[in-house]
């Protein structure tokens, strides 16, 4: 059984801009009008956006591909979960690529109907190459990117940093990592990077887990499959997710000598056990390092916080990121961590196999799911969830959700769905005036998306509308509406409708087509240099804020070291008043004990070493900011340095006053380490 892929290209309508004709205009109910807390500031209302249109270009780009599942019919938890796909730059020509993968027939025990004459050549991944003009090449053959495996998922990260983005194949019974080799060509690499997983991989992902500047890699493992188990319901087609043991998830360090470490267990994530189908990474918290969300099927599913030494606390119970609203294990599929509101915080969307989960950054270290108070999670809930992607489609500067759907245990086609954003977490269901494309019922399983450019030859289009047309449409509509008691037919959704806008394309001379390149060449020009006078500046001024930082930082430093509470005298007094209250409060006290405490005293109160590194730090930052440069990265470490040692004088610190300067002192460098952030 083959599925077809669909390459989606989108199209933004200037609908909008449009006269308005007699036609009365009513946008759709928005989802999202009953977000708590937020205010209804700097939301468009719908009328007034442009619309997202879509239509399939597989044919017309060149791509030509069929996802198999390796039998006849469809009859196992492996069979049924796809295959998915990744853009990249393979051959650093500026157009992303693509790569989509396949199953494909394994031994025949493997599989309960299995294919009375396997094909040949078998099934397999394909790389089409970016032409730039809209058409793609299936450069396969030459890329060396076709695995023995039945392959699920595939992601792209530069893992060696020479330049080139590399790639990362996951499915049943193994994982391949490809290096690429800058011709064209990849390379099998995973033996020698170290990279050893069994069992079944679905989903993975990249991320600097450590700061270090080399990419770690997290793999998600689903369910230890076994294919002879063939107890079930007949209703439920095969074996479900909970039928099978569950997997722990494995995460490599990456040594930055083009080698992995396995840390799984080192880090703490080996000690939990789910059923992954997705995940993702990303700083929620805003504390400079990336944490890993990972959403299990028909399991709690888990959030792990980076503790910065190389280790992860679990947290999704915690954060309200586990469970569903009612305390349920969801079918979790596609987690996307995005700001949705503009606030500076990443919050959490996550497809699913019932209601999708729409979790909004609290800023506190939290989530708050408001999908079912927005009403996105029941707007198609009676779908089964997969792929999903969060875009600003329209370039409106709102964030718009689009999500595809497929039956989960039979091939069910379904209808997809877009939502577009309308700004403070609102929302409207725009999929039947997005194009028929999402209308056409298909089973759908992994989406990924890139921004294509396609250039054209010849003029720009045109748009024509066809008068009579509309003329009777709107006739229609108006009747229909009266008939039915429905509100009139929206502008954009009239205008979408086949037939009534035209586009025709023109055709300029050579002489004309010259003359544009000059012009955007110079504009470019122009543009580059107004860029690179406006960061001289940005600079300049920040250089300024961050030498105000490091005074304060040192006043604040020399402050607490000439503190009263610090001289020799106060320490003794102190430790007298400790160790008489110990004699006074103890009968027969061990002067062994004694001695102890009197040393613990001591060494607390000295806070001499704290003090002259934060003054030798605030030394060396100086002395960055006087060298100029691209000095960003050894600034944050130095904040970060800074950060460290007004942690331990506030923690050491015996006296009132001691400690409220230490406190301040954290603040100031939180305010610099801010600052630094800024600086490339």
């Amino acid at each position: 059984m083959n599925l077809r892929l669909l390459l989606f290209f989108a199209i933004a309508s200037v609908a909008a801009a449009q006269t308005k004709t007699a036609v009365q205009e009513s946008a759709a109910p928005a989802i999202g009008s009953s977000l708590p807390g937020v205010a209804s500031q700097g939301v468009v209302p719908a009328s007034q956006l442009p619309s997202i249109r879509f239509e399939d270009a597989s044919d017309q780009a060149g791509i030509h591909f069929t996802h198999s599942f390796g039998s006849r019919q469809l009859g196992s938890l492996l069979e049924g979960t796809g295959g998915g796909c990744v853009w990249f730059d393979f051959n650093n020509s500026g157009l992303p690529s693509l790569y989509v993968v396949s199953g494909r027939p394994l031994d025949d025990s493997m599989h309960p109907y299995p294919l009375k004459e396997k094909p040949n050549p078998p099934p397999h991944n394909h790389l089409y190459r970016n032409d730039g003009n809209g058409h793609f090449t299936d450069v396969t053959a030459q890329s060396g990117l076709d695995p023995d495996m039945y392959s699920i998922a595939v992601t792209a990260a530069d893992y060696d940093n020479d330049g080139y983005q590399d790639l990362l194949v996951t499915g049943y019974g193994k994982v391949v990592l490809y290096h690429n080799d800058g011709n064209g060509h990849f390379t099998d690499v995973t033996e020698k990077a170290g990279i050893k997983v069994n069992g079944w991989a679905i989903s993975s992902t990249w991320l600097d887990y450590d700061r270090d500047g080399c990419l770690d890699l997290f793999v998600g493992r689903y369910v230890k499959f076994d294919p002879k188990y063939r107890a079930y319901y007949a209703a439920d087609n095969y074996p479900g997710p909970l039928d099978y043991a569950g997997e722990t998830n494995m995460l490599f360090h990456n040594n930055c000598d083009g080698t992995f470490t396995d840390v799984t267990d080192k880090s703490g994530i080996g000690a939990y056990i789910g059923r992954t189908m997705g995940v993702t990474a990303a700083d929620f918290d805003n504390d400079g390092w990336d944490d890993i969300y990972v959403a299990n099927d028909r399991t709690e599913n888990f959030l792990f916080r980076n503790k910065h030494d190389g280790t992860f606390e679990e947290i999704a119970n915690d954060t309200g990121t586990a469970f569903g609203q009612n305390g349920e294990a969801t079918s979790s599929m596609g987690p996307v961590f995005a700001d949705f509101e503009g606030r500076g915080l990443l919050d959490l969307w996550v497809t699913d196999g019932r209601y999708n989960r729409f979790l909004r950054n609290t800023g506190s270290g939290s989530f708050e799911d408001v999908g079912a108070s927005n009403g996105i999670s029941q707007a198609n809930a009676q779908y089964v969830s997969w792929g999903t992607g969060v875009y600003d489609f329209d370039n409106d500067g709102n964030p718009d959700i689009l999500i595809f759907h497929g039956g989960l245990i039979h091939l069910i086609s379904q209808e997809h769905t877009l939502f577009r954003g309308l700004g403070n977490g609102r929302f409207e269901d725009v999929s039947l005036q997005a194009g028929p494309v999402l209308s056409q019922r298909t089973v759908a399983r992994g989406a990924c998306f890139a921004t294509i450019a396609a250039q054209r030859e010849g003029a720009a289009s045109q748009a024509r509308v066809d008068a009579v047309a509309l003329g009777q449409i709107v006739a229609a509509a108006r009747q229909a509406a009266e008939k039915a008691g429905l509100a009139p037919p929206t502008m954009d959704g009239l205008l979408a409708v086949r037939g009534v806008v035209e586009i025709v394309d023109g055709a300029d001379d050579e002489a004309t087509i010259a003359a544009a390149c000059v012009g955007a060449l110079s504009s470019l020009d122009v543009a580059i240099a107004a860029l690179a006078v406006a960061r001289r500046a940005e600079g300049a001024a920040l250089t300024t804020v961050l030498r105000q930082r490091l005074d304060a930082i040192a006043a604040l430093t020399q402050e607490a070291d000439d503190n009263p509470a610090r001289k020799p005298e106060a320490v003794r007094e102190r430790l007298a008043q400790s160790v008489a209250a110990l004699m006074e409060s103890s009968r027969g006290f061990d002067e062994n004990r004694l001695h102890q405490e009197a040393i613990l005293l001591a060494a607390k109160a000295d806070v001499r070493e704290e003090l002259d590194r934060l003054k030798t730090h605030v030394a060396a930052a100086r002395a960055l900011l006087a060298e100029g440069g691209a000095v960003g990265r050894r600034l944050d470490f130095l904040a970060q340095e800074l950060g460290r040692e007004a942690n331990t004088l506030s923690a050491k610190a015996n006296d009132v006053s001691l400690t409220a300067q230490g406190l301040e002192l954290r603040a100031q460098i939180e305010q610099l380490r801010e600052q630094v952030q800024n600086i490339e």
